[in-house]
């Protein structure tokens, strides 16, 4: 299917699929489970700060990686906080309660000394129900235009041919994946008519989206800076919100209400200085913006996929 796209050979894209897997720049193909966002409509951006101990630092770095509720997390010094959290929830009440167990959980199952399992914390609440863009394929036109900015591009240490970056951009949007019927029969014990029609169901009701490989870390390229945003918009502001909503390093927009702002946006960026001129231009548009910088050496990790196969295991539970 690929090789219909880009018209090379099929052995030549294989190698060169597996050498963009090895050097991190893409993972393997998935269904992105676009239904975690319906379960847990309720997105905080949550700053912390990790007591200062070796040993709690591993414990507290731990259970981020492993809890189910968190998706991205990143070292960052704001105010009296160290550390920037991204997660899920059903609503407030779930949220609040999920707060309330984290000394315990931290006590119990991270041996964390009581003195230092409980933190202080400041947190914005958006809704995911208020999404207004949602675009994988950002990244993608990112690497595109630094490739031709540059005649070239070095990400992860692979040198990027044109071949390389038109696999990149074809997978990385979806196009040229097939899923294997049989293998997924197979696997799951279904019939194969049945495998079919709950995937072709699934993708209908956008609780699945079509395949793609994704960025390691989501919808941010390798080597680029992952920026989010919190903006002040007026009504009479509807020509920046478009210019927002069409812009292509922007892959995540909401609505939101949070101090005086109305929008938090994300935004990926090669260099600092590229995201200064980026912010630079909106300002201009809206003198309102609150930015926080967030690079690969601060991130503690990336668990969209986690958090979305823990929370099926935990319905398939349910059932059983």
């Amino acid at each position: 299917m690929l090789s219909d796209i880009i018209g090379s050979h099929r052995v030549t894209l294989q190698k060169r699929v597996e050498k963009l897997y090895n050097h991190h720049l893409l993972e393997p193909p998935c269904f992105p489970f676009q239904g975690l966002f319906k379960v847990y409509p309720l997105l905080t951006v949550l700053n912390i700060d990790i007591p200062e101990c070796v040993e709690c630092s591993v414990a507290m770095t731990q259970w981020i990686k492993e809890d189910p509720h968190i998706v991205m997390a990143y070292r960052s010094r704001q105010g009296d906080y160290d550390s920037l959290l991204f997660t899920l929830h059903e609503n407030l009440e779930a949220n609040h309660i999920w707060m309330s167990h984290i000394p315990e959980i931290l006590e119990n199952e991270y041996s964390v000394e009581k003195e230092h399992a409980t933190f202080h914390s400041n947190a914005a609440y958006c809704s995911n129900n208020l999404m207004r863009k949602f675009d994988l394929c950002t990244g993608v036109r990112l690497i595109e235009a630094d490739f031709e900015a540059n005649n070239g591009l070095v990400v992860n240490g692979l040198e990027l041919d044109e071949l390389d970056l038109e696999i990149i951009k074809q997978l990385a949007c979806g196009s040229g994946i097939k899923y294997n019927h049989s293998e997924l029969s197979r696997v799951s014990g279904l019939h194969l008519k049945t495998v079919s029609k709950r995937v072709e169901q699934m993708l209908e009701t956008d609780l699945l989206r079509s395949p793609v490989c994704r960025f390691p870390n989501w919808y941010v390229p390798p080597g680029y800076l992952l920026s989010y945003s919190f903006v002040k918009s007026s009504n009479e502001d509807s020509r920046g919100l478009q210019m927002i909503l069409e812009d292509p390093y922007v892959p995540l927009v909401l609505q939101t209400m949070y101090r005086k702002y109305n929008l938090l946006i994300f935004s990926n960026h090669r260099t600092l200085d590229d995201q200064l001129r980026w912010e630079t231009h909106y300002h201009n548009i809206f003198p309102e913006i609150q930015t926080t910088y967030l690079s690969q050496e601060m991130e503690i990790g990336f668990n969209q996929r986690e958090v979305s196969l823990r929370y099926i295991e935990s319905k398939m539970k349910q059932l059983s």
